[in-house]
């Protein structure tokens, strides 16, 4: 990892090098205790995008000598090797910073969930003439859309997959989107063979992730399986430090009020059947999702641009229940490598089918495995980044 200063002035701190800079801008300040350096173990326990973009970064770096990627980031900390870094205060210096540093394309990622309406921010680029790409991880508001159709120096909308991309056919910023898939994180482990039934939900503990809606059918799961177990893996601190836990230390206080009483038995505890592991990374993570026999994806599809939850289960051979919507349909096959609900009564349905059905369970696993493996391999993505990065260049 190389740090270069950021200072005022022509070129400080840099030296000059023929391979075509990239920039990415990185808000890490809530992640700095995360491990950054082994990304190709898997995620070390930071939000999707917030992974993908380094995982995207790596994969650049190893396949292509003919760029340099930048990365401006808001707080010190160790990333892998090849990556040159940048300290910076905020968007507005990075945009200052990529400016100077003669970047010629910039790939914004991961920001406008902590910039509001952020048009005053996107402003800055085509006042800084810096081609830039929009990676849209989250859905936005029609007024963003509206804007980025007209900067100039936005050149590429990339979404995360067809259902997005649909969405924004008929606006002026469909002529400027595409999409491409996330890249398939690293599996070093597929499911493990047991006799035991275990439903495994991963992803951060807020409503828009749907773990409420898992919550509420647990009982009625618990009913018809009655050795079924439900582990949680993520917590609500994915995105931040600054939350009041409610009294089980599970979420949010009010978000755990909406969903807790399902979990506990008549003494007033989180039943023996649930497991809480909060937030996990790399190898831990692996040890603990490789032993679900299902899989939960978001049960109910909001926010949802890609399910990176959802190709690791498949990836391992887990068959994955979600809801039919969204990006669910970009990532899962419905009755070829999990099942997708229309209606919420069918949710717990589909859960106990696959619990009680070994060998309908192990068919959609092993198809599951060979989709994704087909879709998402690196070769596929990295090169669609590259011919994207290439083509605004």
């Amino acid at each position: 990892m190389i740090y270069l200063r950021n200072e005022k002035g022509h070129n400080a701190g840099m030296r000059e090098l023929e391979k075509t800079r990239i920039a990415f801008y990185l808000d890490n300040r809530y992640i700095v205790g995360r491990n950054l350096k082994d990304i190709e173990r898997g995620n070390p326990g930071v939000g999707g995008s917030q992974y993908m973009q380094l995982l995207v970064v790596n994969h650049l770096i190893k396949r292509y000598a003919d760029m340099e990627i930048i990365m401006y980031i808001t707080a010190e900390q160790d990333f892998s090797d090849g990556v040159s870094v940048c300290l910076v205060h905020d968007i507005e210096d990075a945009l200052r910073c990529m400016k100077r540093d003669k970047c010629r394309v910039f790939i914004l990622s991961n920001w406008f969930a902590d910039l509001g309406d952020g048009i005053h921010k996107l402003q800055l680029i085509d006042k800084y003439r810096i081609r830039t790409i929009v990676w849209a991880h989250i859905f936005m508001n029609q007024k963003q859309y509206a804007f980025i159709a007209s900067c100039k120096y936005i050149r590429l909308f990339v979404c995360l997959g067809k259902q997005q991309l649909e969405m924004l056919r008929g606006s002026k910023l469909y002529r400027k989107a595409t999409y491409i898939n996330y890249v398939l994180p690293p599996v070093h482990t597929i499911r493990q063979v047991h006799d035991e039934k275990i439903v495994v939900y991963v992803g951060a503990l807020y409503s828009y992730k749907g773990f409420h809606v898992l919550a509420k059918y647990w009982k009625e799961i618990k009913r018809n399986v009655r050795d079924a177990q439900l582990w949680v893996v993520g917590n609500a601190q994915l995105y931040g430090d600054n939350i009041t836990h409610g009294k089980y230390n599970i979420a949010e206080a009010d978000y755990e009020k909406q969903f807790v009483h399902y979990l506990l038995n008549s003494k007033g505890e989180v039943d023996s059947s649930v497991k809480f592991f909060g937030s996990l990374g790399g190898e831990e993570k692996e040890q603990i999702v490789s032993q679900a026999t299902v899989g939960i994806f978001n049960p109910c599809g909001k926010t949802e641009t890609f399910g990176l939850s959802g190709v690791e289960f498949e990836a391992m051979g887990i068959p994955v229940v979600s809801v039919y919507k969204n990006s669910a349909l970009d990532i899962i096959k419905d009755k070829e490598t999990g099942l997708l609900f229309k209606q919420e009564r069918y949710f717990p349905e589909y859960i106990i089918r696959l619990l009680n059905d070994k060998k309908y369970n192990a068919l959609l696993g092993n198809q599951a495995r060979a989709f994704v493996n087909k879709e998402f391999n690196n070769e596929k993505i990295i090169g669609e980044w590259y011919e994207a990065i290439v083509s605004i260049a």
